[in-house]
Formats: C-alpha cells, sequence, structure tokens
C-alpha cells in the first residue's frame, strides 16, 4: 500500500494534505494548490471512492480549511477561512460513519 494521497496537485503543496476515511474505504482529502497548469489556487476537497477516479466535491479559491468529523451528528464538515479570516462550516456528503 502506498504511503501517497490518491490525489496530488500541480505545483507544491501549501500545507501537508489531510485525510480520512469512511467505512467504505472512501478516502476524502484536502490539498491546498494548483489542480493544473492555469488553473486558480485553493483548497480543494476530493472524495476518492475505492477502484474509482477521484472526484472534486469543493474548492474554495485562496482560502483553507480542515476536515473534521463532527463528534455528534458523526457527519464529515469542511472548516474554512477565506483569505479574510472569516471562518464557515461546508457539509461534506458522501461520508458513511
Amino acid at each position: 500500500m502506498s504511503n501517497l494521497p490518491p490525489v496530488s496537485v500541480y505545483n507544491y503543496p501549501t500545507y501537508l494534505w489531510q485525510m480520512v476515511t469512511d467505512k467504505t474505504g472512501t478516502i476524502f482529502q484536502t490539498l491546498a494548490g494548483n489542480a493544473g497548469p492555469n488553473t486558480a489556487w485553493g483548497v480543494r476537497v476530493w472524495r476518492c471512492p475505492p477502484g474509482q477516479s477521484p472526484q472534486l466535491v469543493y474548492f474554495l479559491e485562496n482560502g483553507n480549511g480542515v476536515l473534521y468529523v463532527d463528534d455528534m451528528s458523526k457527519k464529515l464538515n469542511f472548516l474554512a477561512t477565506t483569505p479574510d479570516r472569516k471562518p464557515f462550516i461546508v457539509p461534506i456528503d458522501g461520508f458513511v460513519s
């Protein structure tokens, strides 16, 4: 098994990638950077189901954030921060706890 994340960025990531795996083996991953030449810089949340191609589920241009599983609801969320440092929460669908 590889230690590499399922999704990589075009340039260097600005911080270490983060991964959360659900009961089905689906990996939810964050990466900040560019997805390819001439693409916007930002943080992306990817869903990587076993045996399938990664799916982009959220993109925040010029922002930042982290994935977390809410202790009470057992739902996956993305705690994001805008470039002007305003925090907000984005529910991420498809997580099986």
